[in-house]
């Protein structure tokens, strides 16, 4: 079986066949739930497109950005693929903007008895319906399940979650209450309990407040229907006490406690001490078989997605890229924390420099996990004279300017274990500074953490797995990878981790090995 025999793009010449396996196995499993396990290099793209060319009916797939989008339609358009996406992402030749913050309802755009419907967004949704594949992104489809009418986009049998070992804190994120305080005492002239009140206070007080935020937004939106050009403050008025008042009604329907508030400038953040009770209502929305899939997919997402155990099947994809090509080596040096002396530092910064100074006829980055340690090491490297660094404002500028540079040349960047790729001779080494412990000082943190004891563990596995394979995106690409925190020796036997990526291991005593040819 070759792809075109299903429907899919001619540039697919033909499956691999970890592809065409993986394929058949979820295509024909009898539980509702299929978790794939799909290291880069195997094409997981191609995999649950071919699943949902085997299957009958219509297959939606979530992806993390519109950027995924794009380049999901790039590869599937000629399937009839279409995306779908906010109304922000639509102009209106009417208003001259977006129209995502104002209830058109009476829209003369929006309704055949004005005329043709003339409404992108409208159109864009019409056609969505009439398709067998839409792609649109986490942030909507949770919208329009919790906001709007679930059934915007039609019914479908098959839902793809891509990129699904972000969907627990997508889902958790998306069911966070933000609490500001000036708006509320503004439009409803009423106050906000105190952050340090219990949940459930919190939750008695939703439960007054939501019917108040209900009837304002009401009567604000009526004031409003007849302006034929209503201020932007206006809108965003409507639309926050909208949202707000549903909100509001969720958190004040579950008095068991089971939130977290956390204290924010403008008031708080009530988010929920897990998401998995949401994970029904708000992603899968009882479509019959569903399929999530990562190259840092590990067992325990079904647990914080609320997937039963008798409801699901893991499938693990033992092949990608050679581990030759893309070694991850330990190199014993020091327990890399806050607790570490002066003798310790100079023994981390000392492994830095060594692996850096064999490797100058190459690029390569350092991921430090914090920003302080991104400048500890800026400061005190022999080699600081080559190495780019970055802030919060300026990480895309000083990543373009490190991919056109030319070697010697070193990355040191506390955040781009995701969203980033460097092919090739962009990034041909790689140092994972430290284990990347999430902070757990937060609220949040701190009550998940004791509600399950495994929960940083996963975090910090995931987000390995992740930096990882920053480095490496092809068959023929090489990039070595080296571990230099000895929480490591432990870490390593407690983390959940993919069997492609264990098969990478191994350990080195002394020194990093010889740098690899470039040209193997």
């Amino acid at each position: 079986m070759i792809p075109t025999d299903l429907g899919l793009p001619a540039k697919f010449v033909e499956f691999r066949p970890s592809q065409l396996r993986s394929s058949l196995d979820i295509a024909s499993d009898e539980r509702r739930f299929s978790l794939l396990s799909a290291p880069t290099g195997v094409g997981k793209s191609l995999v649950y497109m071919a699943v949902s060319q085997m299957t009958s009916g219509r297959t939606l797939v979530l992806v993390g950005t519109k950027g995924l989008q794009k380049q999901l339609m790039a590869d599937f358009a000629v399937t009839g693929m279409v995306d779908m996406r906010g109304q922000s992402n639509y102009h209106c030749r009417e208003l001259r903007t977006s129209c995502e913050l104002w209830d058109f309802s009476y829209c003369r755009l929006r309704h055949e008895e004005h005329g043709p419907v003339e409404c992108p967004y409208i159109l864009a949704r019409q056609a969505a319906c009439d398709a067998d594949i839409v792609v649109t992104n986490y942030a909507y489809w949770m919208s329009i399940n919790k906001y709007s009418d679930p059934t915007t986009l039609g019914v479908f049998d098959l839902i793809v979650l891509d990129e699904a070992h972000g969907a627990p804190d997508w889902l958790s994120g998306f069911c966070t209450i933000k609490i500001d305080e000036g708006k509320i005492r503004t439009l409803l002239r009423i106050k906000t309990p105190k952050v340090s009140d219990t949940p459930l206070r919190w939750s008695e007080w939703a439960a007054e407040v939501a019917i108040h935020a209900s009837n304002r937004a009401t009567e604000l939106r009526a004031e409003l229907k007849g302006d034929p050009n209503p201020s932007r403050a206006a809108r965003e008025d409507v639309n926050y006490l909208s949202r707000l008042g549903r909100d509001l009604k969720e958190l004040g329907a579950s008095p068991d406690g089971q939130w977290v508030v956390e204290d924010t400038r403008r008031g708080a953040n009530i988010t929920p001490l897990w998401p998995q009770r949401f994970a029904e209502r708000y992603l899968f929305r009882s479509i019959p078989n569903v399929v999530l899939c990562s190259a840092t997919l590990s067992p325990s997402i079904a647990k914080y997605l609320g997937i039963g155990d008798n409801s699901h099947t893991y499938h693990e994809v033992r092949g990608g890229f050679k581990a030759a090509r893309r070694p991850f080596t330990y190199v014993p040096t020091t327990r890399v924390d806050r607790r570490m002396v002066e003798g310790q530092v100079r023994m981390w910064i000392n492994r830095i420099d060594a692996i850096v100074g064999e490797r100058l006829d190459r690029k390569g980055i350092i991921h430090t996990r914090s920003y302080a340690r991104a400048k500890q090491v800026m400061a005190r490297s022999k080699h600081s004279d080559m190495m780019l660094t970055h802030d919060t404002r300026s990480t895309r500028a000083v990543v373009e300017a490190f991919k056109a540079a030319d070697p010697p040349c070193v990355l040191v960047s506390p955040s781009i274990e995701e969203g980033f790729d460097f092919p090739y001779d962009e990034c041909r080494y790689q140092i994972l500074a430290k284990v990347p412990f999430v902070d757990g000082r937060s609220p949040l943190i701190k009550a998940r953490s004791a509600d399950d004891k495994g929960y940083v563990k996963h975090l910090a596995a995931q987000t390995i797995v992740q930096q990882y394979g920053r480095g490496m995106r092809s068959a023929d690409d090489m990039c070595e990878t080296f571990m230099i925190d000895d929480h490591w020796r432990w870490f390593q036997k407690a983390g959940v981790f993919p069997g492609w990526f264990k098969h990478a291991w191994r350990t080195v005593k002394g020194r990093a090995p010889e740098p690899l040819p470039l040209d193997s």
